[in-house]
């Protein structure tokens, strides 16, 4: 998936979030929200899948502690995948929202 596809992806739904940002009823804006975010997670699960990478399924870094759990993606302006997840570390509760480029995942290239 390109940029521009990612971007046509996600457009019903960033039609929520507009719809949300200008709504007075909390309980509405609450939905408009769920379903913008759900949309993108939906998309960000399918680029997942279609780069062979299993969602929710932890990478390891070699010879560290470190591991990343992929939930979903987006592409950016340069066709690059950027992988949204959580970074665990073996043997405590830590645990951070972290995004990486598909190619630079665990290097130092961050």
């Amino acid at each position: 998936m390109t940029h521009e596809e990612y971007i046509k992806a996600i457009a019903p739904f960033e039609d929520f979030k507009k719809r949300a940002s200008k709504c007075d009823n909390n309980v509405f804006k609450s939905k408009l929200m769920r379903a913008y975010a759900k949309g993108l997670y939906d998309i960000g699960q399918k680029i997942l899948i279609e780069n062979n990478i299993t969602p929710h399924k932890l990478i390891s870094q070699e010879c560290t502690p470190l591991m990343f759990e992929p939930i979903s993606a987006r592409i950016d302006k340069n066709n690059e995948v950027i992988l949204i997840g959580y970074l665990y570390q073996d043997g405590t509760d830590y645990k951070v929202e972290k995004e990486y480029k598909l190619n630079n995942l665990f290097s130092d290239n961050k």
